[in-house]
């Protein structure tokens, strides 16, 4: 790959890591450079609307040079389509789906012309581990792991010291040669893809086999035109089965009719987090399902 590539950076990892908290904190962060973010869809980031310059189709333009893509189309369409809105970029970031395969991605990236860097997998130090020998996710979550340059530990505050402990015994062996970096909230800067760093490699993806996607992980759309109770909400939820293994959602409150509300459960406790914009005309929350249909 010749000098003047543009750079590509993948971040992976499994369901609720915490992969759009570290976009988000990489685009308040940009520091100058030009950074096109292809996402699977624009739900899943919460773009500070000061910085939001235009919104053409399927691109938000931002005040500070950045740009984010829908990946709605496929990769190859929305590598494209970013190259073609800005003449020149200094790095463009993928924040993968939570099922997919980010060394699919490099070798995509690659063959669109970008210079491929280390790949980044976000982890949920409370339940990395056990998915990883879950029936259903397991494969899943492995195979992310394998693929890491770097491993972002997060969530780190959520976890006691003897669990933390472990967790580190446990990654030493599963992904020895990865750049571990443990955080709290994503809270990583863009010195975390630096490829000149002695202590971390980078992996040559050019022979991972092909698996865009995981087909045993379903996702089902609830829509409600009113307001949701908070309790009866956040106990609904919290009672979902096991194999519910992610819920996010935008939702109006009936107790705070102002606000929108971030509905998120990953593996843990049911999170209600207030935004800062007006709520939503119609509350949607996705059910993530893992298993056989």
């Amino acid at each position: 790959m010749g000098p003047g590539a543009t750079p590509l950076h993948v971040i992976g990892g499994y369901l609720g890591s915490g992969k759009t908290t570290l976009v988000n904190r990489l685009l308040r962060e940009a520091d100058g450079r030009r950074v096109a973010v292809l996402v699977n869809d624009f739900g899943d980031i919460d773009i500070d609307g000061e910085l939001i310059a235009s919104i053409d189709d399927d691109v938000v333009s931002l005040t500070n040079g950045c740009i984010c893509c829908s990946l709605a189309d496929g990769l190859v369409e929305a590598f494209t389509a970013v190259r073609t809105r800005l003449d020149h970029l200094d790095v463009v970031v993928v924040e993968a789906s939570g099922v997919a395969d980010p060394g699919t991605i490099a070798r995509l990236g690659r063959a669109a012309g970008l210079h491929v860097g280390p790949l980044v997998i976000v982890a949920d130090a409370a339940s990395v581990e056990r998915r990883s020998r879950d029936r259903y996710v397991g494969d899943t979550v492995v195979r992310q792991l394998d693929a890491a340059d770097v491993c972002v530990v997060n969530k780190v505050d959520l976890v006691d010291a003897a669990a933390l402990d472990r967790l580190r015994r446990w990654l030493a062996e599963r992904a020895p040669a990865a750049r571990v970096i443990e955080t709290v909230r994503g809270e990583i800067g863009w010195d975390a893809f630096d490829v000149t760093s002695s202590d971390h490699r980078t992996v040559d993806h050019s022979d991972d086999p092909v698996h865009e996607h995981d087909d045993s992980h379903r996702a089902r759309t609830f829509v409600y035109d009113t307001p949701l109770d908070r309790d009866r909400l956040m106990d609904e939820t919290a009672r979902l089965p096991e194999s519910v293994v992610r819920v996010k959602g935008i939702v109006a409150l009936t107790d705070d009719p102002d606000r929108a509300w971030a509905l998120h459960r990953s593996g843990g406790p049911v999170e209600l987090e207030r935004l800062d914009a007006p709520p939503p005309a119609t509350s949607r929350v996705v059910h993530i399902t893992a298993g056989p249909s």
